[in-house]
């Protein structure tokens, strides 16, 4: 999948306003979405990802399945909050995927040795 169909089942998927039970607890709601970035609100905190960044994990991992853990090892600066990216956008991807159907279901506690995890699917 190209980002340019990428990021119109993004926009289908997560109008601003989605209220989205994150795994972790609490809720993640969508602000808004242009054609370059997500913006988030996680608590009082707002968040932004790069759309380009989260349909290169996308395609990375598509066809198998993929963790919170690999994630981060595989773009710590987007997915790790040590290397000035932020873990929540590990839960946001992997919670888009699933309302994109992309991926699911979410499984693991998100604890180490149970990290959040899921099956990423070709998608059409």
């Amino acid at each position: 999948m190209d980002i340019l169909s990428f990021t119109r089942k993004m926009h289908h998927a997560l109008p601003p306003g989605t209220v989205m039970n994150n795994p972790a607890g609490g809720t993640t709601t969508v602000e808004w979405i242009d054609n370059e970035r997500l913006c988030y609100r996680r608590g009082r905190a707002l968040f932004y990802v790069s759309l380009q960044e989260l349909h290169s994990a996308y395609l990375h991992f598509r066809g198998g399945q993929t963790t919170t853990t690999a994630l981060r090892e595989f773009a710590p600066e987007v997915f790790d909050s040590s290397a000035k990216g932020h873990n929540c956008n590990c839960t946001v991807l992997f919670m888009a995927l699933e309302r994109m159907g992309l991926a699911g279901p979410i499984s693991g506690r998100g604890r180490r040795g149970d990290p959040f995890a899921v099956r990423v699917t070709h998608g059409s």
